[in-house]
């Protein structure tokens, strides 16, 4: 779903810090550090989930609050193959039983300029396919 070109964007309201993950390892360590803070999806939501064939966009958004994860915001960028080329997230965390963890964009690896944090979301709402699961890369 990613490529070795891609490139996942991060910013933490909370902390203010930005974040970049490029690259397959980048972006599977932190989905990695972000599923190991989601320990309980009973509280997970995702009031919005827009698919736009043209152009090939996803706009989420979700929270998991009992994860510490108060909104999140996902923008997915596709090409023409589509895999994921760009990512944009935004997040404002609050507290929870899993906020003593570090954030996801808090351990980029080995990205030069990292400053933020973890996932975010995107939108449900018009057309079908989207080529983001839980999966990752």
């Amino acid at each position: 779903r990613y490529l070795r070109s891609s490139v996942v964007r991060s910013y933490d309201n909370t902390s203010g810090q930005k974040t970049q993950f490029q690259g397959l390892a980048q972006i599977r360590n932190m989905f990695a550090t972000l599923f190991a803070e989601l320990s309980d999806l009973t509280t997970m939501k995702a009031p919005v989930i827009d698919v736009d064939e043209e152009p090939k966009t996803v706009f989420l958004v979700w929270e998991c609050p009992g994860c510490g994860y108060k909104t999140a915001t996902d923008t997915f960028v596709f090409g023409p193959d589509l895999k994921i080329k760009r990512q944009n997230i935004v997040v404002t965390k609050g507290p929870s039983a899993a906020a003593a963890a570090p954030s996801p964009s808090a351990s980029p690896a080995s990205s030069p300029d990292a400053k933020s944090s973890k996932k975010a979301s995107s939108k449900k709402s018009s057309s079908k396919k989207t080529s983001k699961k839980k999966g990752c890369c």
